[in-house]
């Protein structure tokens, strides 16, 4: 079996003057069932309109679309077998059909096989003869037999005449021939070849000799006249073969045209036995007997490869040297009949990277430090320009000034005088290309594009090229274009700068060359091949920002030796005068004229060959409906295109405002789709201009039953009924409670009732207890003061007696200590037992709080005394406190006689601020300090006392300082330490206090 992919490679040159001395470039694809194709015999290659390829094969009817095969085997056609004898064509109507061994007719309508085959297709005067529809004949022992000539005509060969049948008339004709003999048909002419080469055409039913004109007669040996023909009614085509060489045979304006297809192929050796030739896109499918499907792609490029001793070097710079001669910066000069010579003295003065002539054709070239002029024989060399930075660039302007890039900068140097000197223009460094427009200099370096005006004599960088490794700069117009290394190339136009979209798989990232043609394409050479794309559709992308772009990709199946171009010299590439391109490649020189190239475009329309769910086939309608079960869904997709593979680019989407994704394999795959409809989308680029063909697929993914509308319907109502059912005996259950719950509660209420009335009975005993108890209190608190106050005033009278010394002076101050204590002590009961009783005592009294301090003192001054203390008022007499004057009395009161207590010795300071939001008093002792137990309750907000500190806080002065303190809406803060002192400190805001004297 041949390999998967046969690639045979000519080497060719575009003069054709003599065909046997010049094969025809081609390259070959061979299928077999190794690589796709389902079975090895083709007996049939016909093309629909849709432009699918349909062969005819022992293992079924086969599509091929360029890429892919798809079999339709008798399950799809609902055909007996699955063998197929010929493919044919339907002139009348213009249908195909595929017919099977049993003569069962299988239609072929838009892309797709029918499976509705009939057993007729043609309805022909004579029904007991076959019909015949190509050349070689299925049966070649076959003598009598039908040809279609027209959709109204038809010609009946039998063994010794000819019977024309057209519009119901039968004309028969007298025509002995020979068996070994060929019928068929050409421009709706019947012609027939004996075996010695001659040819008679039947027109109007009468026979004539008719010569062969064009390529084959040119080479045709009179000793050999042994060819073959080839002819398809299906294709309308028919083909002469003869000695490897295939010519395409056309009858027109009364002659028997022959044009050299391909030559150096073996047809016998290859079993062909159907032929089909795409004259559009120059490409020819051949059918064999056992080999399977040979398509052969005439090449559209050229290569010039040189002679071993000549292709030392390969090729970089090189420019036009004359109409038909490019010369290469290694000294090659190629004419474009393929002869080529060397000039002697490149090989010390050119590096290969740049090129340049002047108009006397002297030629310059640079290497090392050095640039040199060379004469136009490049064997004598004439001047010499040496550089303190290495030279990488020769450009030479419309003016004949030669402009030398170095890695220093750009220099010029007039070329018609023999003593002139470069002179630096421009100091830019690592110059890589220059191009000259008007007065505006444009350099390409390793690290940007920059802009240089003659005249102003300015510099401007381009600012978003910035590290860009410049490559070429094409001027086109008012066009700057511009490639660079590794970031794609660019527009430079009114003073905005456009980076062009890529190729889907990036090759124009590394874009090496830029050349327009007069179609109004660019051509641009690149590591991976070469690229053709439409200007309008570039400046399209300039303007309105564009976001695809289709770009012809060419391969080295279209004629390349390698994918890989050359780049990084100038000139890049070349125009010759008789319109030929030139770019160098790694192997060779590409060579073509791309007036005489026409892209073969991938315009055809989109189609949804096979839709397959879980394995299983699925009838294909633009509505599919699925169940939500399935594992994979898969769609294979289609669209004839028989040209490089790489410019067939497809994308799908499953929403409108999806993202596109590109598909790889012609297949998309879904593994799980919840239940809704969805709309696939799948579309392509058709060419340039950059239109896409869309095709739409809508997928209904069907619910479970329990995703459907009645099942949620049929839930919403068993809900309803249920609610409805929980509320009747919800309500019933609440009835019943509540009618066991009215009974429990006027149970209940007849004995809070009587609760009721014995605790009314026990509020007006409790009321009059606490009544006598506070009378009581009263009255004992009343009577404890007159005499307390009478032992209180006495025993400090004794006291200051003069006469009284001694021990009985110290117990008259112990009695009127103690008769103080206690009148100050029943006081403070009688305060507190009046204020704890009330639920919010009054705080409209105006206090002075200088004065009540000062009173307070005067109280204690002498027990101070005794105890060797001073007592120090520093409240000034401005600040009034509008507040309960009794509580902030019994306040002071015990705070002072507390710190008295534990302050013998010392000092106790009352002290006082105002401000505008608050007014803070304090007293402060250098007594003992304060218990922390004591001193956390106090700073606490609560007014209970912990268990512990029980013993500690039992005084009563204390609990009232607290409690008072929380009535009057202080603010407490204590402080203490040790062997230090205390002070306690009260807060009142503003809004309850005033700093001014109160009203008269």
């Amino acid at each position: 079996m041949s390999r998967a992919f046969l690639l045979l490679f000519f080497f060719l040159f575009l003069s054709f003057s003599g065909y046997s001395q010049h094969p025809v470039p081609y390259s070959v694809k061979h299928y077999t069932d190794n690589n796709g194709l389902p079975q090895n015999s083709v007996k049939s290659v016909v093309k629909d309109d849709l432009g699918f390829l349909w062969l005819a094969t022992e293992a079924g009817l086969v599509r091929f679309d360029g890429s892919n095969f798809l079999l339709y085997e008798k399950d799809a056609t609902h055909a007996s077998t699955n063998r197929m004898y010929t493919i044919v064509k339907v002139l009348k109507t213009g249908k195909l059909y595929a017919e099977t061994e049993y003569h069962e007719f299988i239609p072929i309508s838009g892309g797709y096989a029918v499976p509705k085959p009939a057993h007729k297709a043609l309805k022909m005067e004579r029904e007991d003869i076959e019909v015949a529809h190509e050349l070689p004949l299925k049966n070649p022992h076959l003598q009598d037999f039908t040809m279609q000539i027209a959709a109204d005509e038809n010609c009946t060969v039998l063994k010794d005449s000819l019977v024309f049948h057209k519009r119901g008339k039968n004309n028969r004709i007298a025509f002995p021939h020979q068996k070994e003999g060929s019928f068929f048909i050409s421009g709706k002419q019947v012609i027939y070849s004996n075996n010695k080469g001659a040819f008679t055409l039947f027109k109007d039913a009468i026979p004539q000799p008719i010569p062969l004109t064009g390529d084959f007669e040119q080479e045709r040996s009179s000793k050999n006249p042994n060819f073959k023909i080839y002819w398809g009614n299906s294709t309308d085509q028919a083909f002469l073969y003869l000695n490897k060489t295939l010519y395409r045979l056309e009858y027109k304006d009364g002659k028997l045209l022959t044009k050299l297809i391909i030559n150096d192929f073996d047809f016998e050796e290859q079993h062909i036995n159907n032929v089909y030739y795409d004259s559009i896109n120059k490409r020819l499918f051949l059918g064999s007997f056992s080999q399977g499907l040979f398509v052969l792609q005439l090449q559209l490029f050229n290569t010039s490869v040189l002679h071993k001793k000549m292709d030392n070097k390969v090729s970089y710079a090189q420019l036009p040297f004359g109409d038909h001669t490019v010369l290469f910066a290694n000294g090659t000069l190629l004419n474009t009949d393929g002869i080529s010579r060397q000039l002697p003295l490149f090989d010390t003065y050119s590096n290969n990277f740049s090129l340049a002539t002047d108009r006397d054709k002297n030629i310059w070239t640079q290497n090392g430090m050095s640039v040199y002029k060379l004469n136009p024989k490049g064997n004598k060399l004439l001047q010499t320009f040496n550089f303190p930075d290495q030279p990488a660039c020769l450009y030479l302007d419309q003016d004949s000034v030669l402009w030398i890039g170095t890695r220093g900068g750009i220099y010029t140097a007039p070329t018609g005088r023999q003593d002139s000197i470069p002179t630096l223009v421009v100091p830019l460094k690592n110059v890589t290309y220059i191009k000259k427009k008007g007065d505006e200099l444009w350099i390409g370096t390793f690290k940007g594009l920059y802009k240089y005006h003659l005249r102003k004599k300015n510099l401007f960088a381009v600012p978003q090229m910035a590290n860009a490794n410049v490559r070429s700069i094409l001027i086109r117009n008012e066009e700057i274009w511009i490639s660079t290394y590794g970031d794609g190339f660019y527009l430079y136009k009114n003073h905005q700068l456009t980076k062009m979209p890529l190729d889907d798989h990036k090759y124009l990232n590394h874009a090496h060359c830029l050349i327009a043609d007069k179609k109004g394409f660019l051509w641009i050479s690149t590591n991976k091949g070469l690229f053709q794309v439409a200007v309008n559709d570039l400046l399209t992308v300039s303007k309105n920002n564009l976001a695809k772009v289709y770009y012809a990709y060419y391969d080295k199946t279209s004629g390349f030796k390698t994918d890989e171009f050359n780049g990084g010299c100038q000139p890049c590439g070349s125009v010759l005068n008789n319109g030929i391109f030139v770019f160098p490649s790694l192997i060779g020189s590409v060579l073509f004229n791309p007036l005489t190239i026409s892209p073969e475009l991938p315009d055809k329309p989109i189609y949804i060959d096979k839709i397959t769910v879980d394995n299983t086939e699925i009838l294909k309608k633009d509505t599919l409906s699925i169940g939500q079960d399935f594992e994979r869904l898969e769609v294979q997709v289609s669209s004839p295109y028989f040209g490089t593979a790489y410019n067939l680019q497809f994308e799908y989407r499953l929403s409108a405002n999806g993202s596109w994704l590109k598909l790889t394999e012609k297949a998309i795959v879904f593994s799980k789709l919840q239940h809704g409809t969805y709309e696939l989308y799948i579309r392509k680029l058709n060419g340039f201009n950059s239109k896409f063909t869309f095709r739409k697929l809508t997928i209904i993914v069907r619910p479970y039953f329990y995703q459907t509308w009645w099942f949620y319907s049929i839930i919403s109502v068993l809900i309803v009924a249920g609610l409805i059912f929980f509320i009747k005996a919800r309500t019933r259950s609440i009835l019943l409670k509540n009618e066991r719950l009215e009974n429990l509660i006027r149970k209940r209420t007849q004995d809070l009732e009587k609760n009721i009335i014995i605790l009314e009975e026990s509020k007006y005993l409790l009321s009059e207890q606490t009544s006598f108890q506070k009378k009581l209190i009263a009255a004992i608190t009343h009577d404890l003061k007159s005499p307390l106050k009478y032992m209180m005033v006495m025993g400090k009278h004794l006291y200051k007696n003069e006469s009284v010394s001694g021990p009985v002076k110290d117990n008259l101050m112990a009695i009127y200590t103690s008769a103080n204590s206690m009148y100050h002590f029943t006081e403070n009961l009688l305060n507190y037992s009046k204020l704890f009783h009330t639920k919010k005592p009054s705080k409209d009294d105006y206090v002075n709080l200088n004065q009540l301090i000062a009173e307070k003192i005067e109280i204690f001054s002498g027990i101070a005394k005794y105890s060797r203390t001073t007592l120090h008022n520093h409240i000034s007499s401005d600040i009034i406190l509008y507040t309960n004057r009794v509580m902030l009395s019994v306040i002071i009161h015990n705070l002072l006689d507390n710190a008295i207590k534990f302050c013998a010795d010392g000092r106790i300071e009352f002290g006082a601020k105002s401000t505008d939001q608050y007014v803070s008093f304090w007293i402060q002792d250098t007594g003992y300090g304060m218990p922390e137990a004591i001193l956390n309750w106090l700073n606490s907000n609560s007014e209970e006392r912990s268990e512990e500190n029980q013993d500690l806080t039992d005084g009563l002065g204390l609990k009232m300082v607290k409690v008072f303190t929380a009535k009057m809406d202080l603010q407490l803060t204590v402080k203490s330490e040790a062997g230090q002192g205390t002070k306690i400190e009260f807060k009142l805001l503003n809004h309850q206090s005033s700093c001014s004297f109160p009203p008269e």
